[in-house]
């Protein structure tokens, strides 16, 4: 199982990574769970939404948040990326540039 850090204290720009590789593979591995509620609220809306046209991946805050596990909200935030990877490519948006917006979220 993976080393879950603490939700409440994740926000991209506090990771000290270098680059969205770095950051994907953390998300990937369960050791960077999810953004901090409003932080995710936030990525979902600039990012997310639009490649999400059913809400299937929105974010699990409000009441989700307290009976949602780490894994599950991990498992989401995982979706979310999934999601926005098939829309930019469906777009021809090269990787670079979406992931580079990401990791500067």
């Amino acid at each position: 199982m993976a080393n879950f850090e603490s939700c409440d204290e994740i926000e991209f720009n506090k990771l000290c990574l270098q680059d969205f590789t770095q950051l994907h593979k953390k998300i990937e591995q369960g050791q960077v769970i999810c953004p901090n509620p409003l932080a995710w609220k936030n990525f979902y809306e600039k990012f997310a939404r639009r490649a999400d046209p059913e809400g299937k991946c929105k974010p699990l805050i409000l009441s989700s948040w307290a009976w949602a596990t780490n894994e599950e909200k991990n498992a989401a935030f995982k979706e979310q990326f999934k999601a926005i990877r098939q829309r930019y490519k469906y777009l021809g948006v090269r990787p670079g540039t979406w992931q580079k917006e990401i990791f500067q979220f």
